[in-house]
């Protein structure tokens, strides 16, 4: 059992996801209506329940469509999920009002993939972090400009460089912006999603780098969602494998690497990329395109795809089980 698994055990539960569910309905074409067809959905996210722990730093994986950023919004209500219940330190947030929601957003903040679309390009940098401060009255206005002082220098920026325009920036400079923008309100929960992939190669080294100081310096629990594999070993202590809208593995992030489970995230690990060329080796490739997740079929999501599947894992869906200490995978072959 790993040092981290060890350190859960004791650990204070900040969030705390119950069976969440969340679909979006698809709009039906005149033909549709005229045939008086079923109104269809698709599941982005099916039944998922996970215990977010103070401190720590949760990557999330898998491919496009996965349900990973639906997962992350839905879980602070930026979309409200159909079904389920969200935990924050005690308090669902899924049944409080709208008045209270707003008390409570402060505590969880989002860093957006791309930087540019997520800045007002008609305020200056000074105005973006005020707004916040001052919306949420975080600090008396007498003290806002020593706030967002502290904030840009945090981030690695000039204060002489408040006053000029996102557009102005870099995009390296840009989700520096972002970033402090998301450190403005103390927060205890920070979404980064995709942070780094809208960046230049030579820039994302800078952001992960400074994400995972501030994780280290603040103390702040941190969600990881990204499809770069390595970025999320070297940033995270946790990883979280999903598939179709569903959680098919999680363990400690070294665990995981070392040893994943589900055949699912084997293939996705051998896909990395291996920047040795004295060390590649022939990949496995998950043959067959993913289900759509408007039709899901019956059983387990990924059989139609695994090499190994079995007759049960056409006809019933596997559950998310311990595998072994701090490792779960939802898998018959196991």
């Amino acid at each position: 059992m790993s040092e981290y698994t060890l350190k859960n055990n004791n650990s204070e539960v900040l969030l705390s996801v119950k069976h969440l569910r969340k679909e979006f309905p698809i709009k039906q074409t005149i033909f549709d209506i005229i045939q008086k067809k079923e109104k269809k959905k698709l599941t982005a996210v099916d039944d998922v329940s996970i215990d977010i722990y103070k401190g720590e730093n949760l990557g999330i994986v898998g491919e496009s469509g996965c349900g990973k950023t639906t997962f992350a919004k839905s879980a602070i209500q930026l979309y409200k999920p159909n079904s389920g219940e969200v935990f924050f330190e005690g308090i669902d947030i899924t049944k409080v009002s709208r008045r209270e929601l707003r008390k409570l957003c402060r505590n969880f903040q989002m860093i957006f993939q791309d930087p540019f679309s997520s800045l007002n390009p008609r305020m200056s940098v000074r105005d973006v972090l005020s707004e916040a401060l001052t919306v949420h009255k975080i600090v008396e206005k007498s003290k806002v400009n020593t706030k967002i002082a502290n904030l840009i220098d945090m981030v690695g920026l000039n204060i002489d460089q408040l006053d000029r325009f996102p557009g102005e920036f870099s995009g390296g400079q840009q989700q520096r912006i972002g970033i402090a923008r998301a450190l403005a309100l103390n927060p205890k929960l920070i979404i980064a999603d995709e942070p780094v992939s809208a960046l230049d190669v030579s820039i994302q080294a800078q952001i992960i780098n400074l994400i995972k100081d501030l994780q280290e310096r603040l103390g702040i629990t941190f969600i990881f969602i990204s499809h770069d594999l390595r970025v999320v070993r070297y940033v995270t202590t946790r990883v979280v494998v999903m598939y179709l809208g569903k959680i098919i593995e999680t363990a400690d992030t070294e665990k995981l690497y070392r040893n994943p489970l589900h055949p699912y995230t084997k293939i996705l690990l051998e896909s990395n990329p291996n920047l040795d060329p004295r060390k590649r080796e022939k990949k496995s490739l998950i043959e067959g395109e993913p289900p759509s997740p408007i039709d899901l079929p019956k059983g387990c999501r990924f059989c139609k795809r695994c090499k190994y599947a079995m007759d049960i894992c056409h006809e019933k869906e596997p559950d998310l089980k311990e595998i072994r200490p701090g490792h779960k995978a939802a898998c018959f072959k196991l």
